[in-house]
């Protein structure tokens, strides 16, 4: 009697609180409509997160072109400045040439026929030409530079005339919107020249006028190749040299038979301050020395 008591029991008690064995059919398929939505919402997450993570790649990976370009302004020796990438031991930003979008930015990674690098016999550490590569060799299987592609593997356009990199998106055409818009870095024109300026004076500290000052840089018309600009200092033995390529270069004045030398840092879109004394030892040229942007 008691056992049959306790089955009652247990079976009310089951009742209550609305315990049973088993789903229905539409609990399944609730249930299974919730894994769907879940799993849908799952996948559209995951693809969200990798295509953001292809932009931030496309976006780095142009950070890191317009650096082999233009050099970048975060390394530096002794305080000065002294990466200047392509633009600084050539000349002019990447030309465009061949048919390719990203051809002109080739050179960046290839010498393609420019000269090698050539260091100046009277000034080490000034130079001219190609000591590259600038950027990441690294190839995939079909022999594209990795470091032209964007994260979705297709090839930058490049803009030689404004030094703009352009990539076009997941669908790689122009337009598009959402992660198909295209994305331009950078925003602005990258300008690779600045200004030298200075007075030359004698060993009183008088203005030396009509007297040549002559920078030698990297020639922009036939890049690696070594060019000179010359200026004449006024009546107040102030010279001005301008639009020269950014980098180290050397230029150099004669006072009185003597030739005084000096390493100038061009920084892009700055004035470069350059004084010449002749006050030293008139049968020893000035020791070499670096020269920063005017603030």
């Amino acid at each position: 009697m008691n056992s049959a008591k306790d089955f009652n029991s247990k079976i009310k008690t089951t009742r209550i609180f609305g315990m049973r064995n088993g789903f229905t059919l539409i609990e399944l398929v609730m249930v299974m409509v919730l894994i769907g939505i879940l799993a849908a919402g799952a996948v559209l997450m995951v693809g969200s997160i990798i295509e953001s993570q292809k932009t931030d790649a496309t976006l780095k990976e142009m950070q890191n072109l317009v650096n082999a370009m233009t050099g970048d302004p975060d390394l530096k020796e002794g305080g000065v400045r002294s990466s200047f990438g392509y633009a600084g031991d050539l000349g002019p930003l990447p030309p465009t040439s061949g048919t390719c979008p990203a051809c002109g930015l080739i050179e960046l990674v290839t010498q393609s026929g420019r000269p090698a690098w050539s260091t100046d016999a009277q000034l080490p550490g000034t130079g001219y030409g190609w000591r590259g590569p600038y950027i990441d060799a690294k190839q995939d299987d079909s022999g594209r530079y990795l470091a032209l592609l964007d994260g979705w593997g297709n090839y930058y356009s490049y803009n030689a005339g404004t030094g703009a990199i352009t990539s076009f998106g997941s669908d790689g055409l122009a337009g598009g919107t959402e992660d198909a818009a295209d994305i331009t870095w950078p925003g602005s024109p990258l300008v690779s020249t600045g200004t030298i300026t200075g007075r030359v004076t004698d060993r009183n500290e008088n203005s030396v006028i009509a007297n040549n000052v002559i920078v030698t840089y990297p020639n922009p018309a036939s890049p690696g190749s070594p060019t000179t600009a010359t200026n004449a200092t006024a009546a107040n033995g102030v010279f001005t040299l301008n639009s020269i390529p950014m980098g180290k270069h050397k230029i150099q004045t004669t006072v009185s038979g003597i030739t005084y030398i000096k390493a100038v840092t061009v920084l892009p879109s700055q004035s470069v301050i350059v004084d010449f004394s002749a006050a030293g030892d008139p049968t020893t040229p000035n020791a070499p020395t670096s020269v920063l942007a005017a603030r």
